[in-house]
């Protein structure tokens, strides 16, 4: 590394998480975590736009000497000319793995309007409580390709089967797809019309971790990863499925069957079918946004809006996720800024 490069001083900054109220109302507060010597690069429009839709949201890229402990979501602050610049750590690589030298992939953020991607759970106790997404648009009506990402963690093993989410109406010409849990423990994905099943062939629930899933449904084939590794599976489903009109609901069929017993976080829909390396290049991510409308991101849920009784759609698409105002309405934890580990022990 040529010294004579890191001529910006940083300070790079960490979050600490104040502990939640009853709806996970809480404050954020930012602490020093070192200040060093960098090079701060900002990314030009072309240089993203050959990078892919997968880092549009990068803006500069900022070079250090090695540092350990640097994680996604904590953030940089640099000041130049009397104007302090605020920057999202979204990506972190070590050079050619040496240990000599980190590039950040940032975002300058308006800390006026968002101090921190965070993201806030849903769980559900499998007693008649879910929440319903208010289709404020037509892009949840998905008739193709498509893909669901989510991070799931089970509470107990599954006593009856359990529907994780779906688009599901009160009578079957509305119903488009659900995803459930077997007793087994298995995944299944259903469409519609000719009610074709998708079945994981082994239990993708077997403790009470945290997990990140992905299902991918490209035509009649449906693929399905946890924390990354692919899950065998028996079945094919509809190459093209009903377009309903009916609402996406999370925990539940419609009219309060086959509830599911656990939590979710960070749910996102795509009208498109994702590789492998384009779900992982996001894995880390908290908050996508709407610079992934353009690749298909058609509705994007991970904290909760005014009141706590929705989550906005960050994908903006309007797709508001409004919780149900009952007695056993899921629960929403507090505010996270960093995601569970795979395997991991609650966030």
């Amino acid at each position: 590394m040529q010294a004579g490069r890191l001529r910006h001083r940083i300070v790079i900054q960490q979050a600490t998480v104040a502990a939640p109220g009853t709806y996970g109302e809480q404050a954020l507060s930012w602490s020093t975590f070192a200040t060093v010597w960098a090079e701060v690069k900002p990314v030009s429009g072309g240089e993203r736009f050959s990078m892919g839709q997968e880092r549009a949201n990068v803006t500069h890229e900022i070079r250090i000497r090695y540092l350990a402990g640097i994680l996604p979501n904590m953030r940089v602050q640099f000041t130049r000319d009397d104007v302090t610049h605020t920057f999202q750590i979204h990506n972190i690589l070590e050079e050619s793995f040496r240990g000599a030298e980190m590039v950040l992939s940032c975002e300058e953020v308006d800390v006026g309007a968002s101090t921190l991607p965070v993201y806030s759970t849903l769980t559900f106790a499998g007693d008649t409580n879910y929440s319903t997404c208010a289709q404020n648009s037509t892009t949840l009506n998905i008739t193709g390709n498509m893909t669901i990402e989510f991070w799931l963690k089970h509470a107990a093993t599954v006593s009856a089967t359990e529907c994780v989410m779906s688009k599901y109406g009160a009578t079957s010409d509305i119903q488009s797809w659900h995803m459930d849990l077997s007793t087994a423990g298995k995944l299944l994905f259903v469409t519609r019309p000719g009610l074709l099943t998708f079945t994981t062939t082994a239990a993708v629930i077997a403790d009470a971790f945290w997990h990140r899933f992905v299902i991918v449904k490209t035509g009649t084939v449906v693929t399905v990863s946890k924390d990354g590794v692919d899950v065998p599976g028996t079945g094919a489903v509809d190459a093209t499925m009903r377009e309903a009109s009916a609402e996406v609901v999370i925990g539940n069929r419609w009219a309060g069957f086959s509830d599911f017993a656990g939590s979710l976080a960070c749910i996102r829909i795509w009208n498109v079918a994702r590789t492998a390396a384009q779900s992982a290049a996001t894995a880390t991510e908290v908050t996508l946004g709407p610079s992934y409308a353009a690749s298909g991101l058609v509705a994007e849920w991970v904290d909760p809006g005014t009141g706590n009784l929705t989550f906005p759609d960050r994908s903006g698409n309007g797709n508001t996720l409004t919780l149900d105002t009952s007695v056993t309405k899921p629960t929403v934890s507090g505010e996270y800024a960093t995601l569970p580990s795979s395997g991991g022990s609650t966030p």
